[in-house]
């Protein structure tokens, strides 16, 4: 299967929330707010919606609850998003950019990773 890269960091966010269990729309905007997200990614509610209907359209998500539209349903990741946020969470632990986000998206998405590659990524890192 061939894996569909470069996603921004937030729909990274989205996905990484989608790979833990699925969920709603609120129920990722609750997510980011409880957690402190809002402290180091640029999501807005209102762009949940579309980094939802985004991701579907790329394959990576697919809404469950009724099938119809993503802001009814509940979603989850498919098959190749699942391999989507593996690839792209173990890359952003390798980046080394100004900006730390990226790692900290690594970080959130890694109880998701095996552990001897997230492992591995943060010490070279180091």
């Amino acid at each position: 299967m061939v894996v569909a890269r470069g996603v921004t960091d937030a729909e990274l966010a989205v996905l990484g929330l989608l790979a833990e269990q699925p969920r709603h729309g609120y129920d990722i905007d609750r997510t980011i707010e409880h957690r402190g997200m809002r402290e180091w990614t640029a999501i807005g509610f209102s762009s949940i919606y579309y980094l939802l209907d985004k991701l579907t359209k790329r394959g990576l998500v697919r809404a469950v609850a009724d099938g119809a539209s993503t802001r009814r349903a509940v979603c989850e990741l498919t098959d190749q998003g699942r391999d989507v946020v593996c690839a792209e969470s173990l890359d952003a632990l390798d980046t080394l950019a100004p900006v730390h986000a990226r790692v900290l998206l690594g970080i959130a998405n890694s109880p998701d990773l095996a552990a001897p590659d997230a492992q591995d990524r943060l010490r070279r890192r180091t």
